[in-house]
């Protein structure tokens, strides 16, 4: 739903969704999402937002490897497909 609203440019709903998901503990599953709610930020005017979230989600932009790599790998080794 944030990528709805961030191509239709409704910042203002994207921000209000990712606060609620926020206050409920939902984490963003990668970092397009975070770098789509950073823009948003950035485009609204709230910087310290912005650098707030980056912050907060900086472990996806520090991180080796992919999460959708490895669980495609560990798919391939349960059916005996060899990995590349």
């Amino acid at each position: 739903m944030i990528s709805v609203y961030y191509r239709n440019n409704m910042l203002e709903d994207l921000v209000r969704l990712f606060k609620g998901l926020e206050a409920f503990d939902r984490k963003p599953r990668d970092k397009t999402i975070i770098r789509k709610v950073a823009n948003a930020y950035e485009m609204l005017g709230l910087h310290q937002e912005k650098e707030r979230a980056l912050d907060k989600y900086s472990n996806f932009f520090t991180e080796v490897g992919s999460i959708k790599k490895a669980r495609r790998s560990s798919c391939q080794a349960k059916k005996g497909i060899p990995l590349l």
